[in-house]
């Protein structure tokens, strides 16, 4: 089963420890934040509201993802584990 993060951020504040969080995890992500940052992982969208984030990090989940987990960047990930 493929689990992908879709992290929404609406600045540049927790991004980076998001980052490292997310790599301990080893599990595929994308942000889509309100700050244009230069790093593949992140998608720039104008801060509008949590649902435009939403639809629109959504287009950019790979087709072959099963589960998707919404995560607000300065929200702690606690005991996540992957269903298999």
């Amino acid at each position: 089963m493929k689990t992908f993060f879709l992290v929404l951020a609406r600045d540049d504040r927790h991004v980076y420890e998001k980052i490292e969080e997310l790599k301990v995890l080893g599990i595929p992500y994308l942000i889509v934040c309100g700050r244009n940052l230069n790093h593949p992982n992140i998608i720039y969208r104008e801060p509008k509201d949590k649902y435009d984030a939403i639809n629109f990090g959504f287009r950019f989940i790979p087709e072959d993802t099963d589960v998707v987990v919404l995560n607000d960047v300065d929200t702690r990930i606690k005991n996540f584990e992957v269903a298999l």
